[in-house]
């Protein structure tokens, strides 16, 4: 049985060059990451091409509005791989590894149970996320779903192929992230889980306090390093998929002729929110975490104890307190639950101002 807990990811060859695998695993690795990222640029080039010479004779807004949200679909592939690979800086990935390693989660058998479920849970939503996306594209698309039993068996196949690989691929890229926000969450997780174990017993808190503290700046350094390196590759994605989602709202509202277009608008609409939700409720979580001890902190200075765990404990609440700690949107707003509020209602703003929109057209 395997006592350890390793991020799963294809990615990772980029940082494991000192590891154990033999040269020829290595090589394979890196050649399945270039057909990756070559299968990526082709697949998004082509929906993005397709679009633009779609775009020229479309004559009608709807079918203007349909290259638009294809062309977004294409981008957002290319600019998901491409700003991980080429944009995030590897070297703070090196960095989260090596903290997370001195931290000893990696070998606690409760963390990774807990790591793994997590994983399990959101890799099965996010592969029915993918079903859901190729069914949609396959049946709804105006362009294949009512032409579909005049296509050959090789056309067919084709269309389905591409309908699948492209959720597909951009499920592998979501992973990646999603892996370290779950380690980041296992570290808070362990210090909220002392400091209840600290208010049963609080005879012991001389000796665990300033350990907890340290577990807590622990996840704060994690936090930041994961947020350096994937600071980009964040900022990028929630840009696309806001705009997706709003284009494609008001596309669903004013420009849908047949019943076709509101079922691959809603089921587009589905899936592109539910992956925007899963990594966001993963950042939330991470800030959650981060301040959720402050009140059994606070508990513990009412306890009787040395001056010392008394200053221990004060700056433990006081780091607590100021709710910063989390992945942040372009190193501009922590994503907070606030923050979500926040764009919740500026994207409700622009929903409402829709009509206004559409009589301007």
């Amino acid at each position: 049985m395997n006592n350890s807990f390793d991020i799963s990811s294809i990615f990772m060859v980029i940082v494991n060059k000192k590891s154990q695998k033999s040269q020829k695993s290595k090589k394979s690795s890196y050649l399945l990451l270039a057909v990756l990222l070559l299968l990526t640029a082709s697949i998004g080039s082509f929906t993005m091409f397709n679009a633009y010479q779609n775009i020229l004779p479309a004559k009608t807004l709807r079918e203007k509005n349909v290259c638009v949200l294809q062309f977004l679909i294409g981008m957002a592939i290319i600019l998901a791989y491409f700003s991980l690979v080429f944009l995030c800086d590897w070297k703070r990935c090196v960095e989260f590894i090596e903290i997370w390693s001195q931290t000893g989660l990696q070998h606690d058998q409760e963390i990774i149970n807990y790591i793994k479920s997590e994983r399990k849970k959101y890799r099965l939503i996010i592969t029915i996320l993918v079903v859901v996306f190729a069914v949609t594209v396959v049946l709804f698309n105006p362009r294949y779903g009512q032409r579909l039993h005049q296509m050959s068996v090789y056309q067919l196949i084709a269309v389905i192929s591409i309908s699948f690989s492209y959720p597909a691929l951009f499920s592998l890229v979501f992973d990646f992230p999603l892996q370290f926000s779950l380690i980041i969450c296992t570290v808070f997780i362990r210090v909220n889980q002392r400091l209840e174990h600290l208010i049963e017993h609080s005879e012991s808190i001389d000796g665990n306090i300033k350990s907890i503290r340290f577990m807590h700046s622990v996840g704060s350094q994690l936090t930041l390093k994961a947020d350096q390196f994937i600071r980009y590759f964040t900022a990028v994605n929630y840009f696309i998929m806001i705009s997706f989602m709003l284009i494609n709202l008001y596309s669903i509202i004013f420009l849908s002729e047949s019943l076709s277009d509101y079922f691959a608008g809603i089921g587009l609409q589905f899936v592109v929110i539910s992956m925007t939700a899963i990594f966001t409720y993963y950042a939330i979580k991470i800030n959650h975490l981060a301040s959720k001890g402050f009140h059994h902190a606070y508990q513990l200075t009412f306890a009787e104890n040395c001056p010392s765990s008394f200053a221990e404990t004060s700056l433990l609440i006081y780091r607590m307190g100021r709710n910063d700690i989390g992945l942040t949107f372009a190193n501009l707003f922590t994503i907070t639950a606030s923050f979500v509020t926040s764009l919740v209602t500026l994207c409700i703003t622009i929903i409402l101002a829709f009509p206004t929109i559409k009589s301007q057209f």
